[in-house]
């Protein structure tokens, strides 16, 4: 039996950063979006990644 994978913190900020991008772009969707649509401070995503890049 395969154990289900969970997402951690990470993933779930990409995941969410594609979902943001694909309709509106990479240059109008800010981390601060990213982190509102997650329900996390922008501190938080940025503990993870310190750049858009």
């Amino acid at each position: 039996m395969q154990a289900i994978h969970k997402l951690k913190t990470k993933e779930k900020i990409l995941l969410t950063a594609i979902k943001l991008y694909n309709p509106s772009g990479v240059q109008i969707i800010t981390s601060r979006h990213i982190a509102a649509e997650m329900g996390i401070s922008h501190g938080n995503l940025d503990c993870h990644y310190k750049t858009k890049e």
